[in-house]
């Protein structure tokens, strides 16, 4: 692979700051909502998994934020 092509991977901090912002927002978005609790649970733990799907897709681990190839999470 050249350099040209590498894919650069981002920091955990990147991945960390981007996850802050959707959090925010997905707090506003649930206050403004007006849902039942049961709904909105159901919508956090989606949000959540979608989350570690991010995480993992960008090389890192969603629980212990170590690169995949690190990772001893079970």
């Amino acid at each position: 692979m050249s350099e040209q092509n590498a894919v650069v991977r981002p920091t955990i901090f990147e991945l960390l700051s981007g996850y802050r912002r959707s959090f925010e927002a997905m707090q506003a978005w649930l206050d403004e909502a007006g849902l039942a609790a049961d709904e909105r649970a159901g919508i956090a733990d989606a949000w959540q998994a979608e989350m570690e799907a991010w995480f993992r897709e960008r090389g890192y681990c969603f629980v212990c934020h170590r690169p995949v190839e690190r990772c001893s999470c079970s």
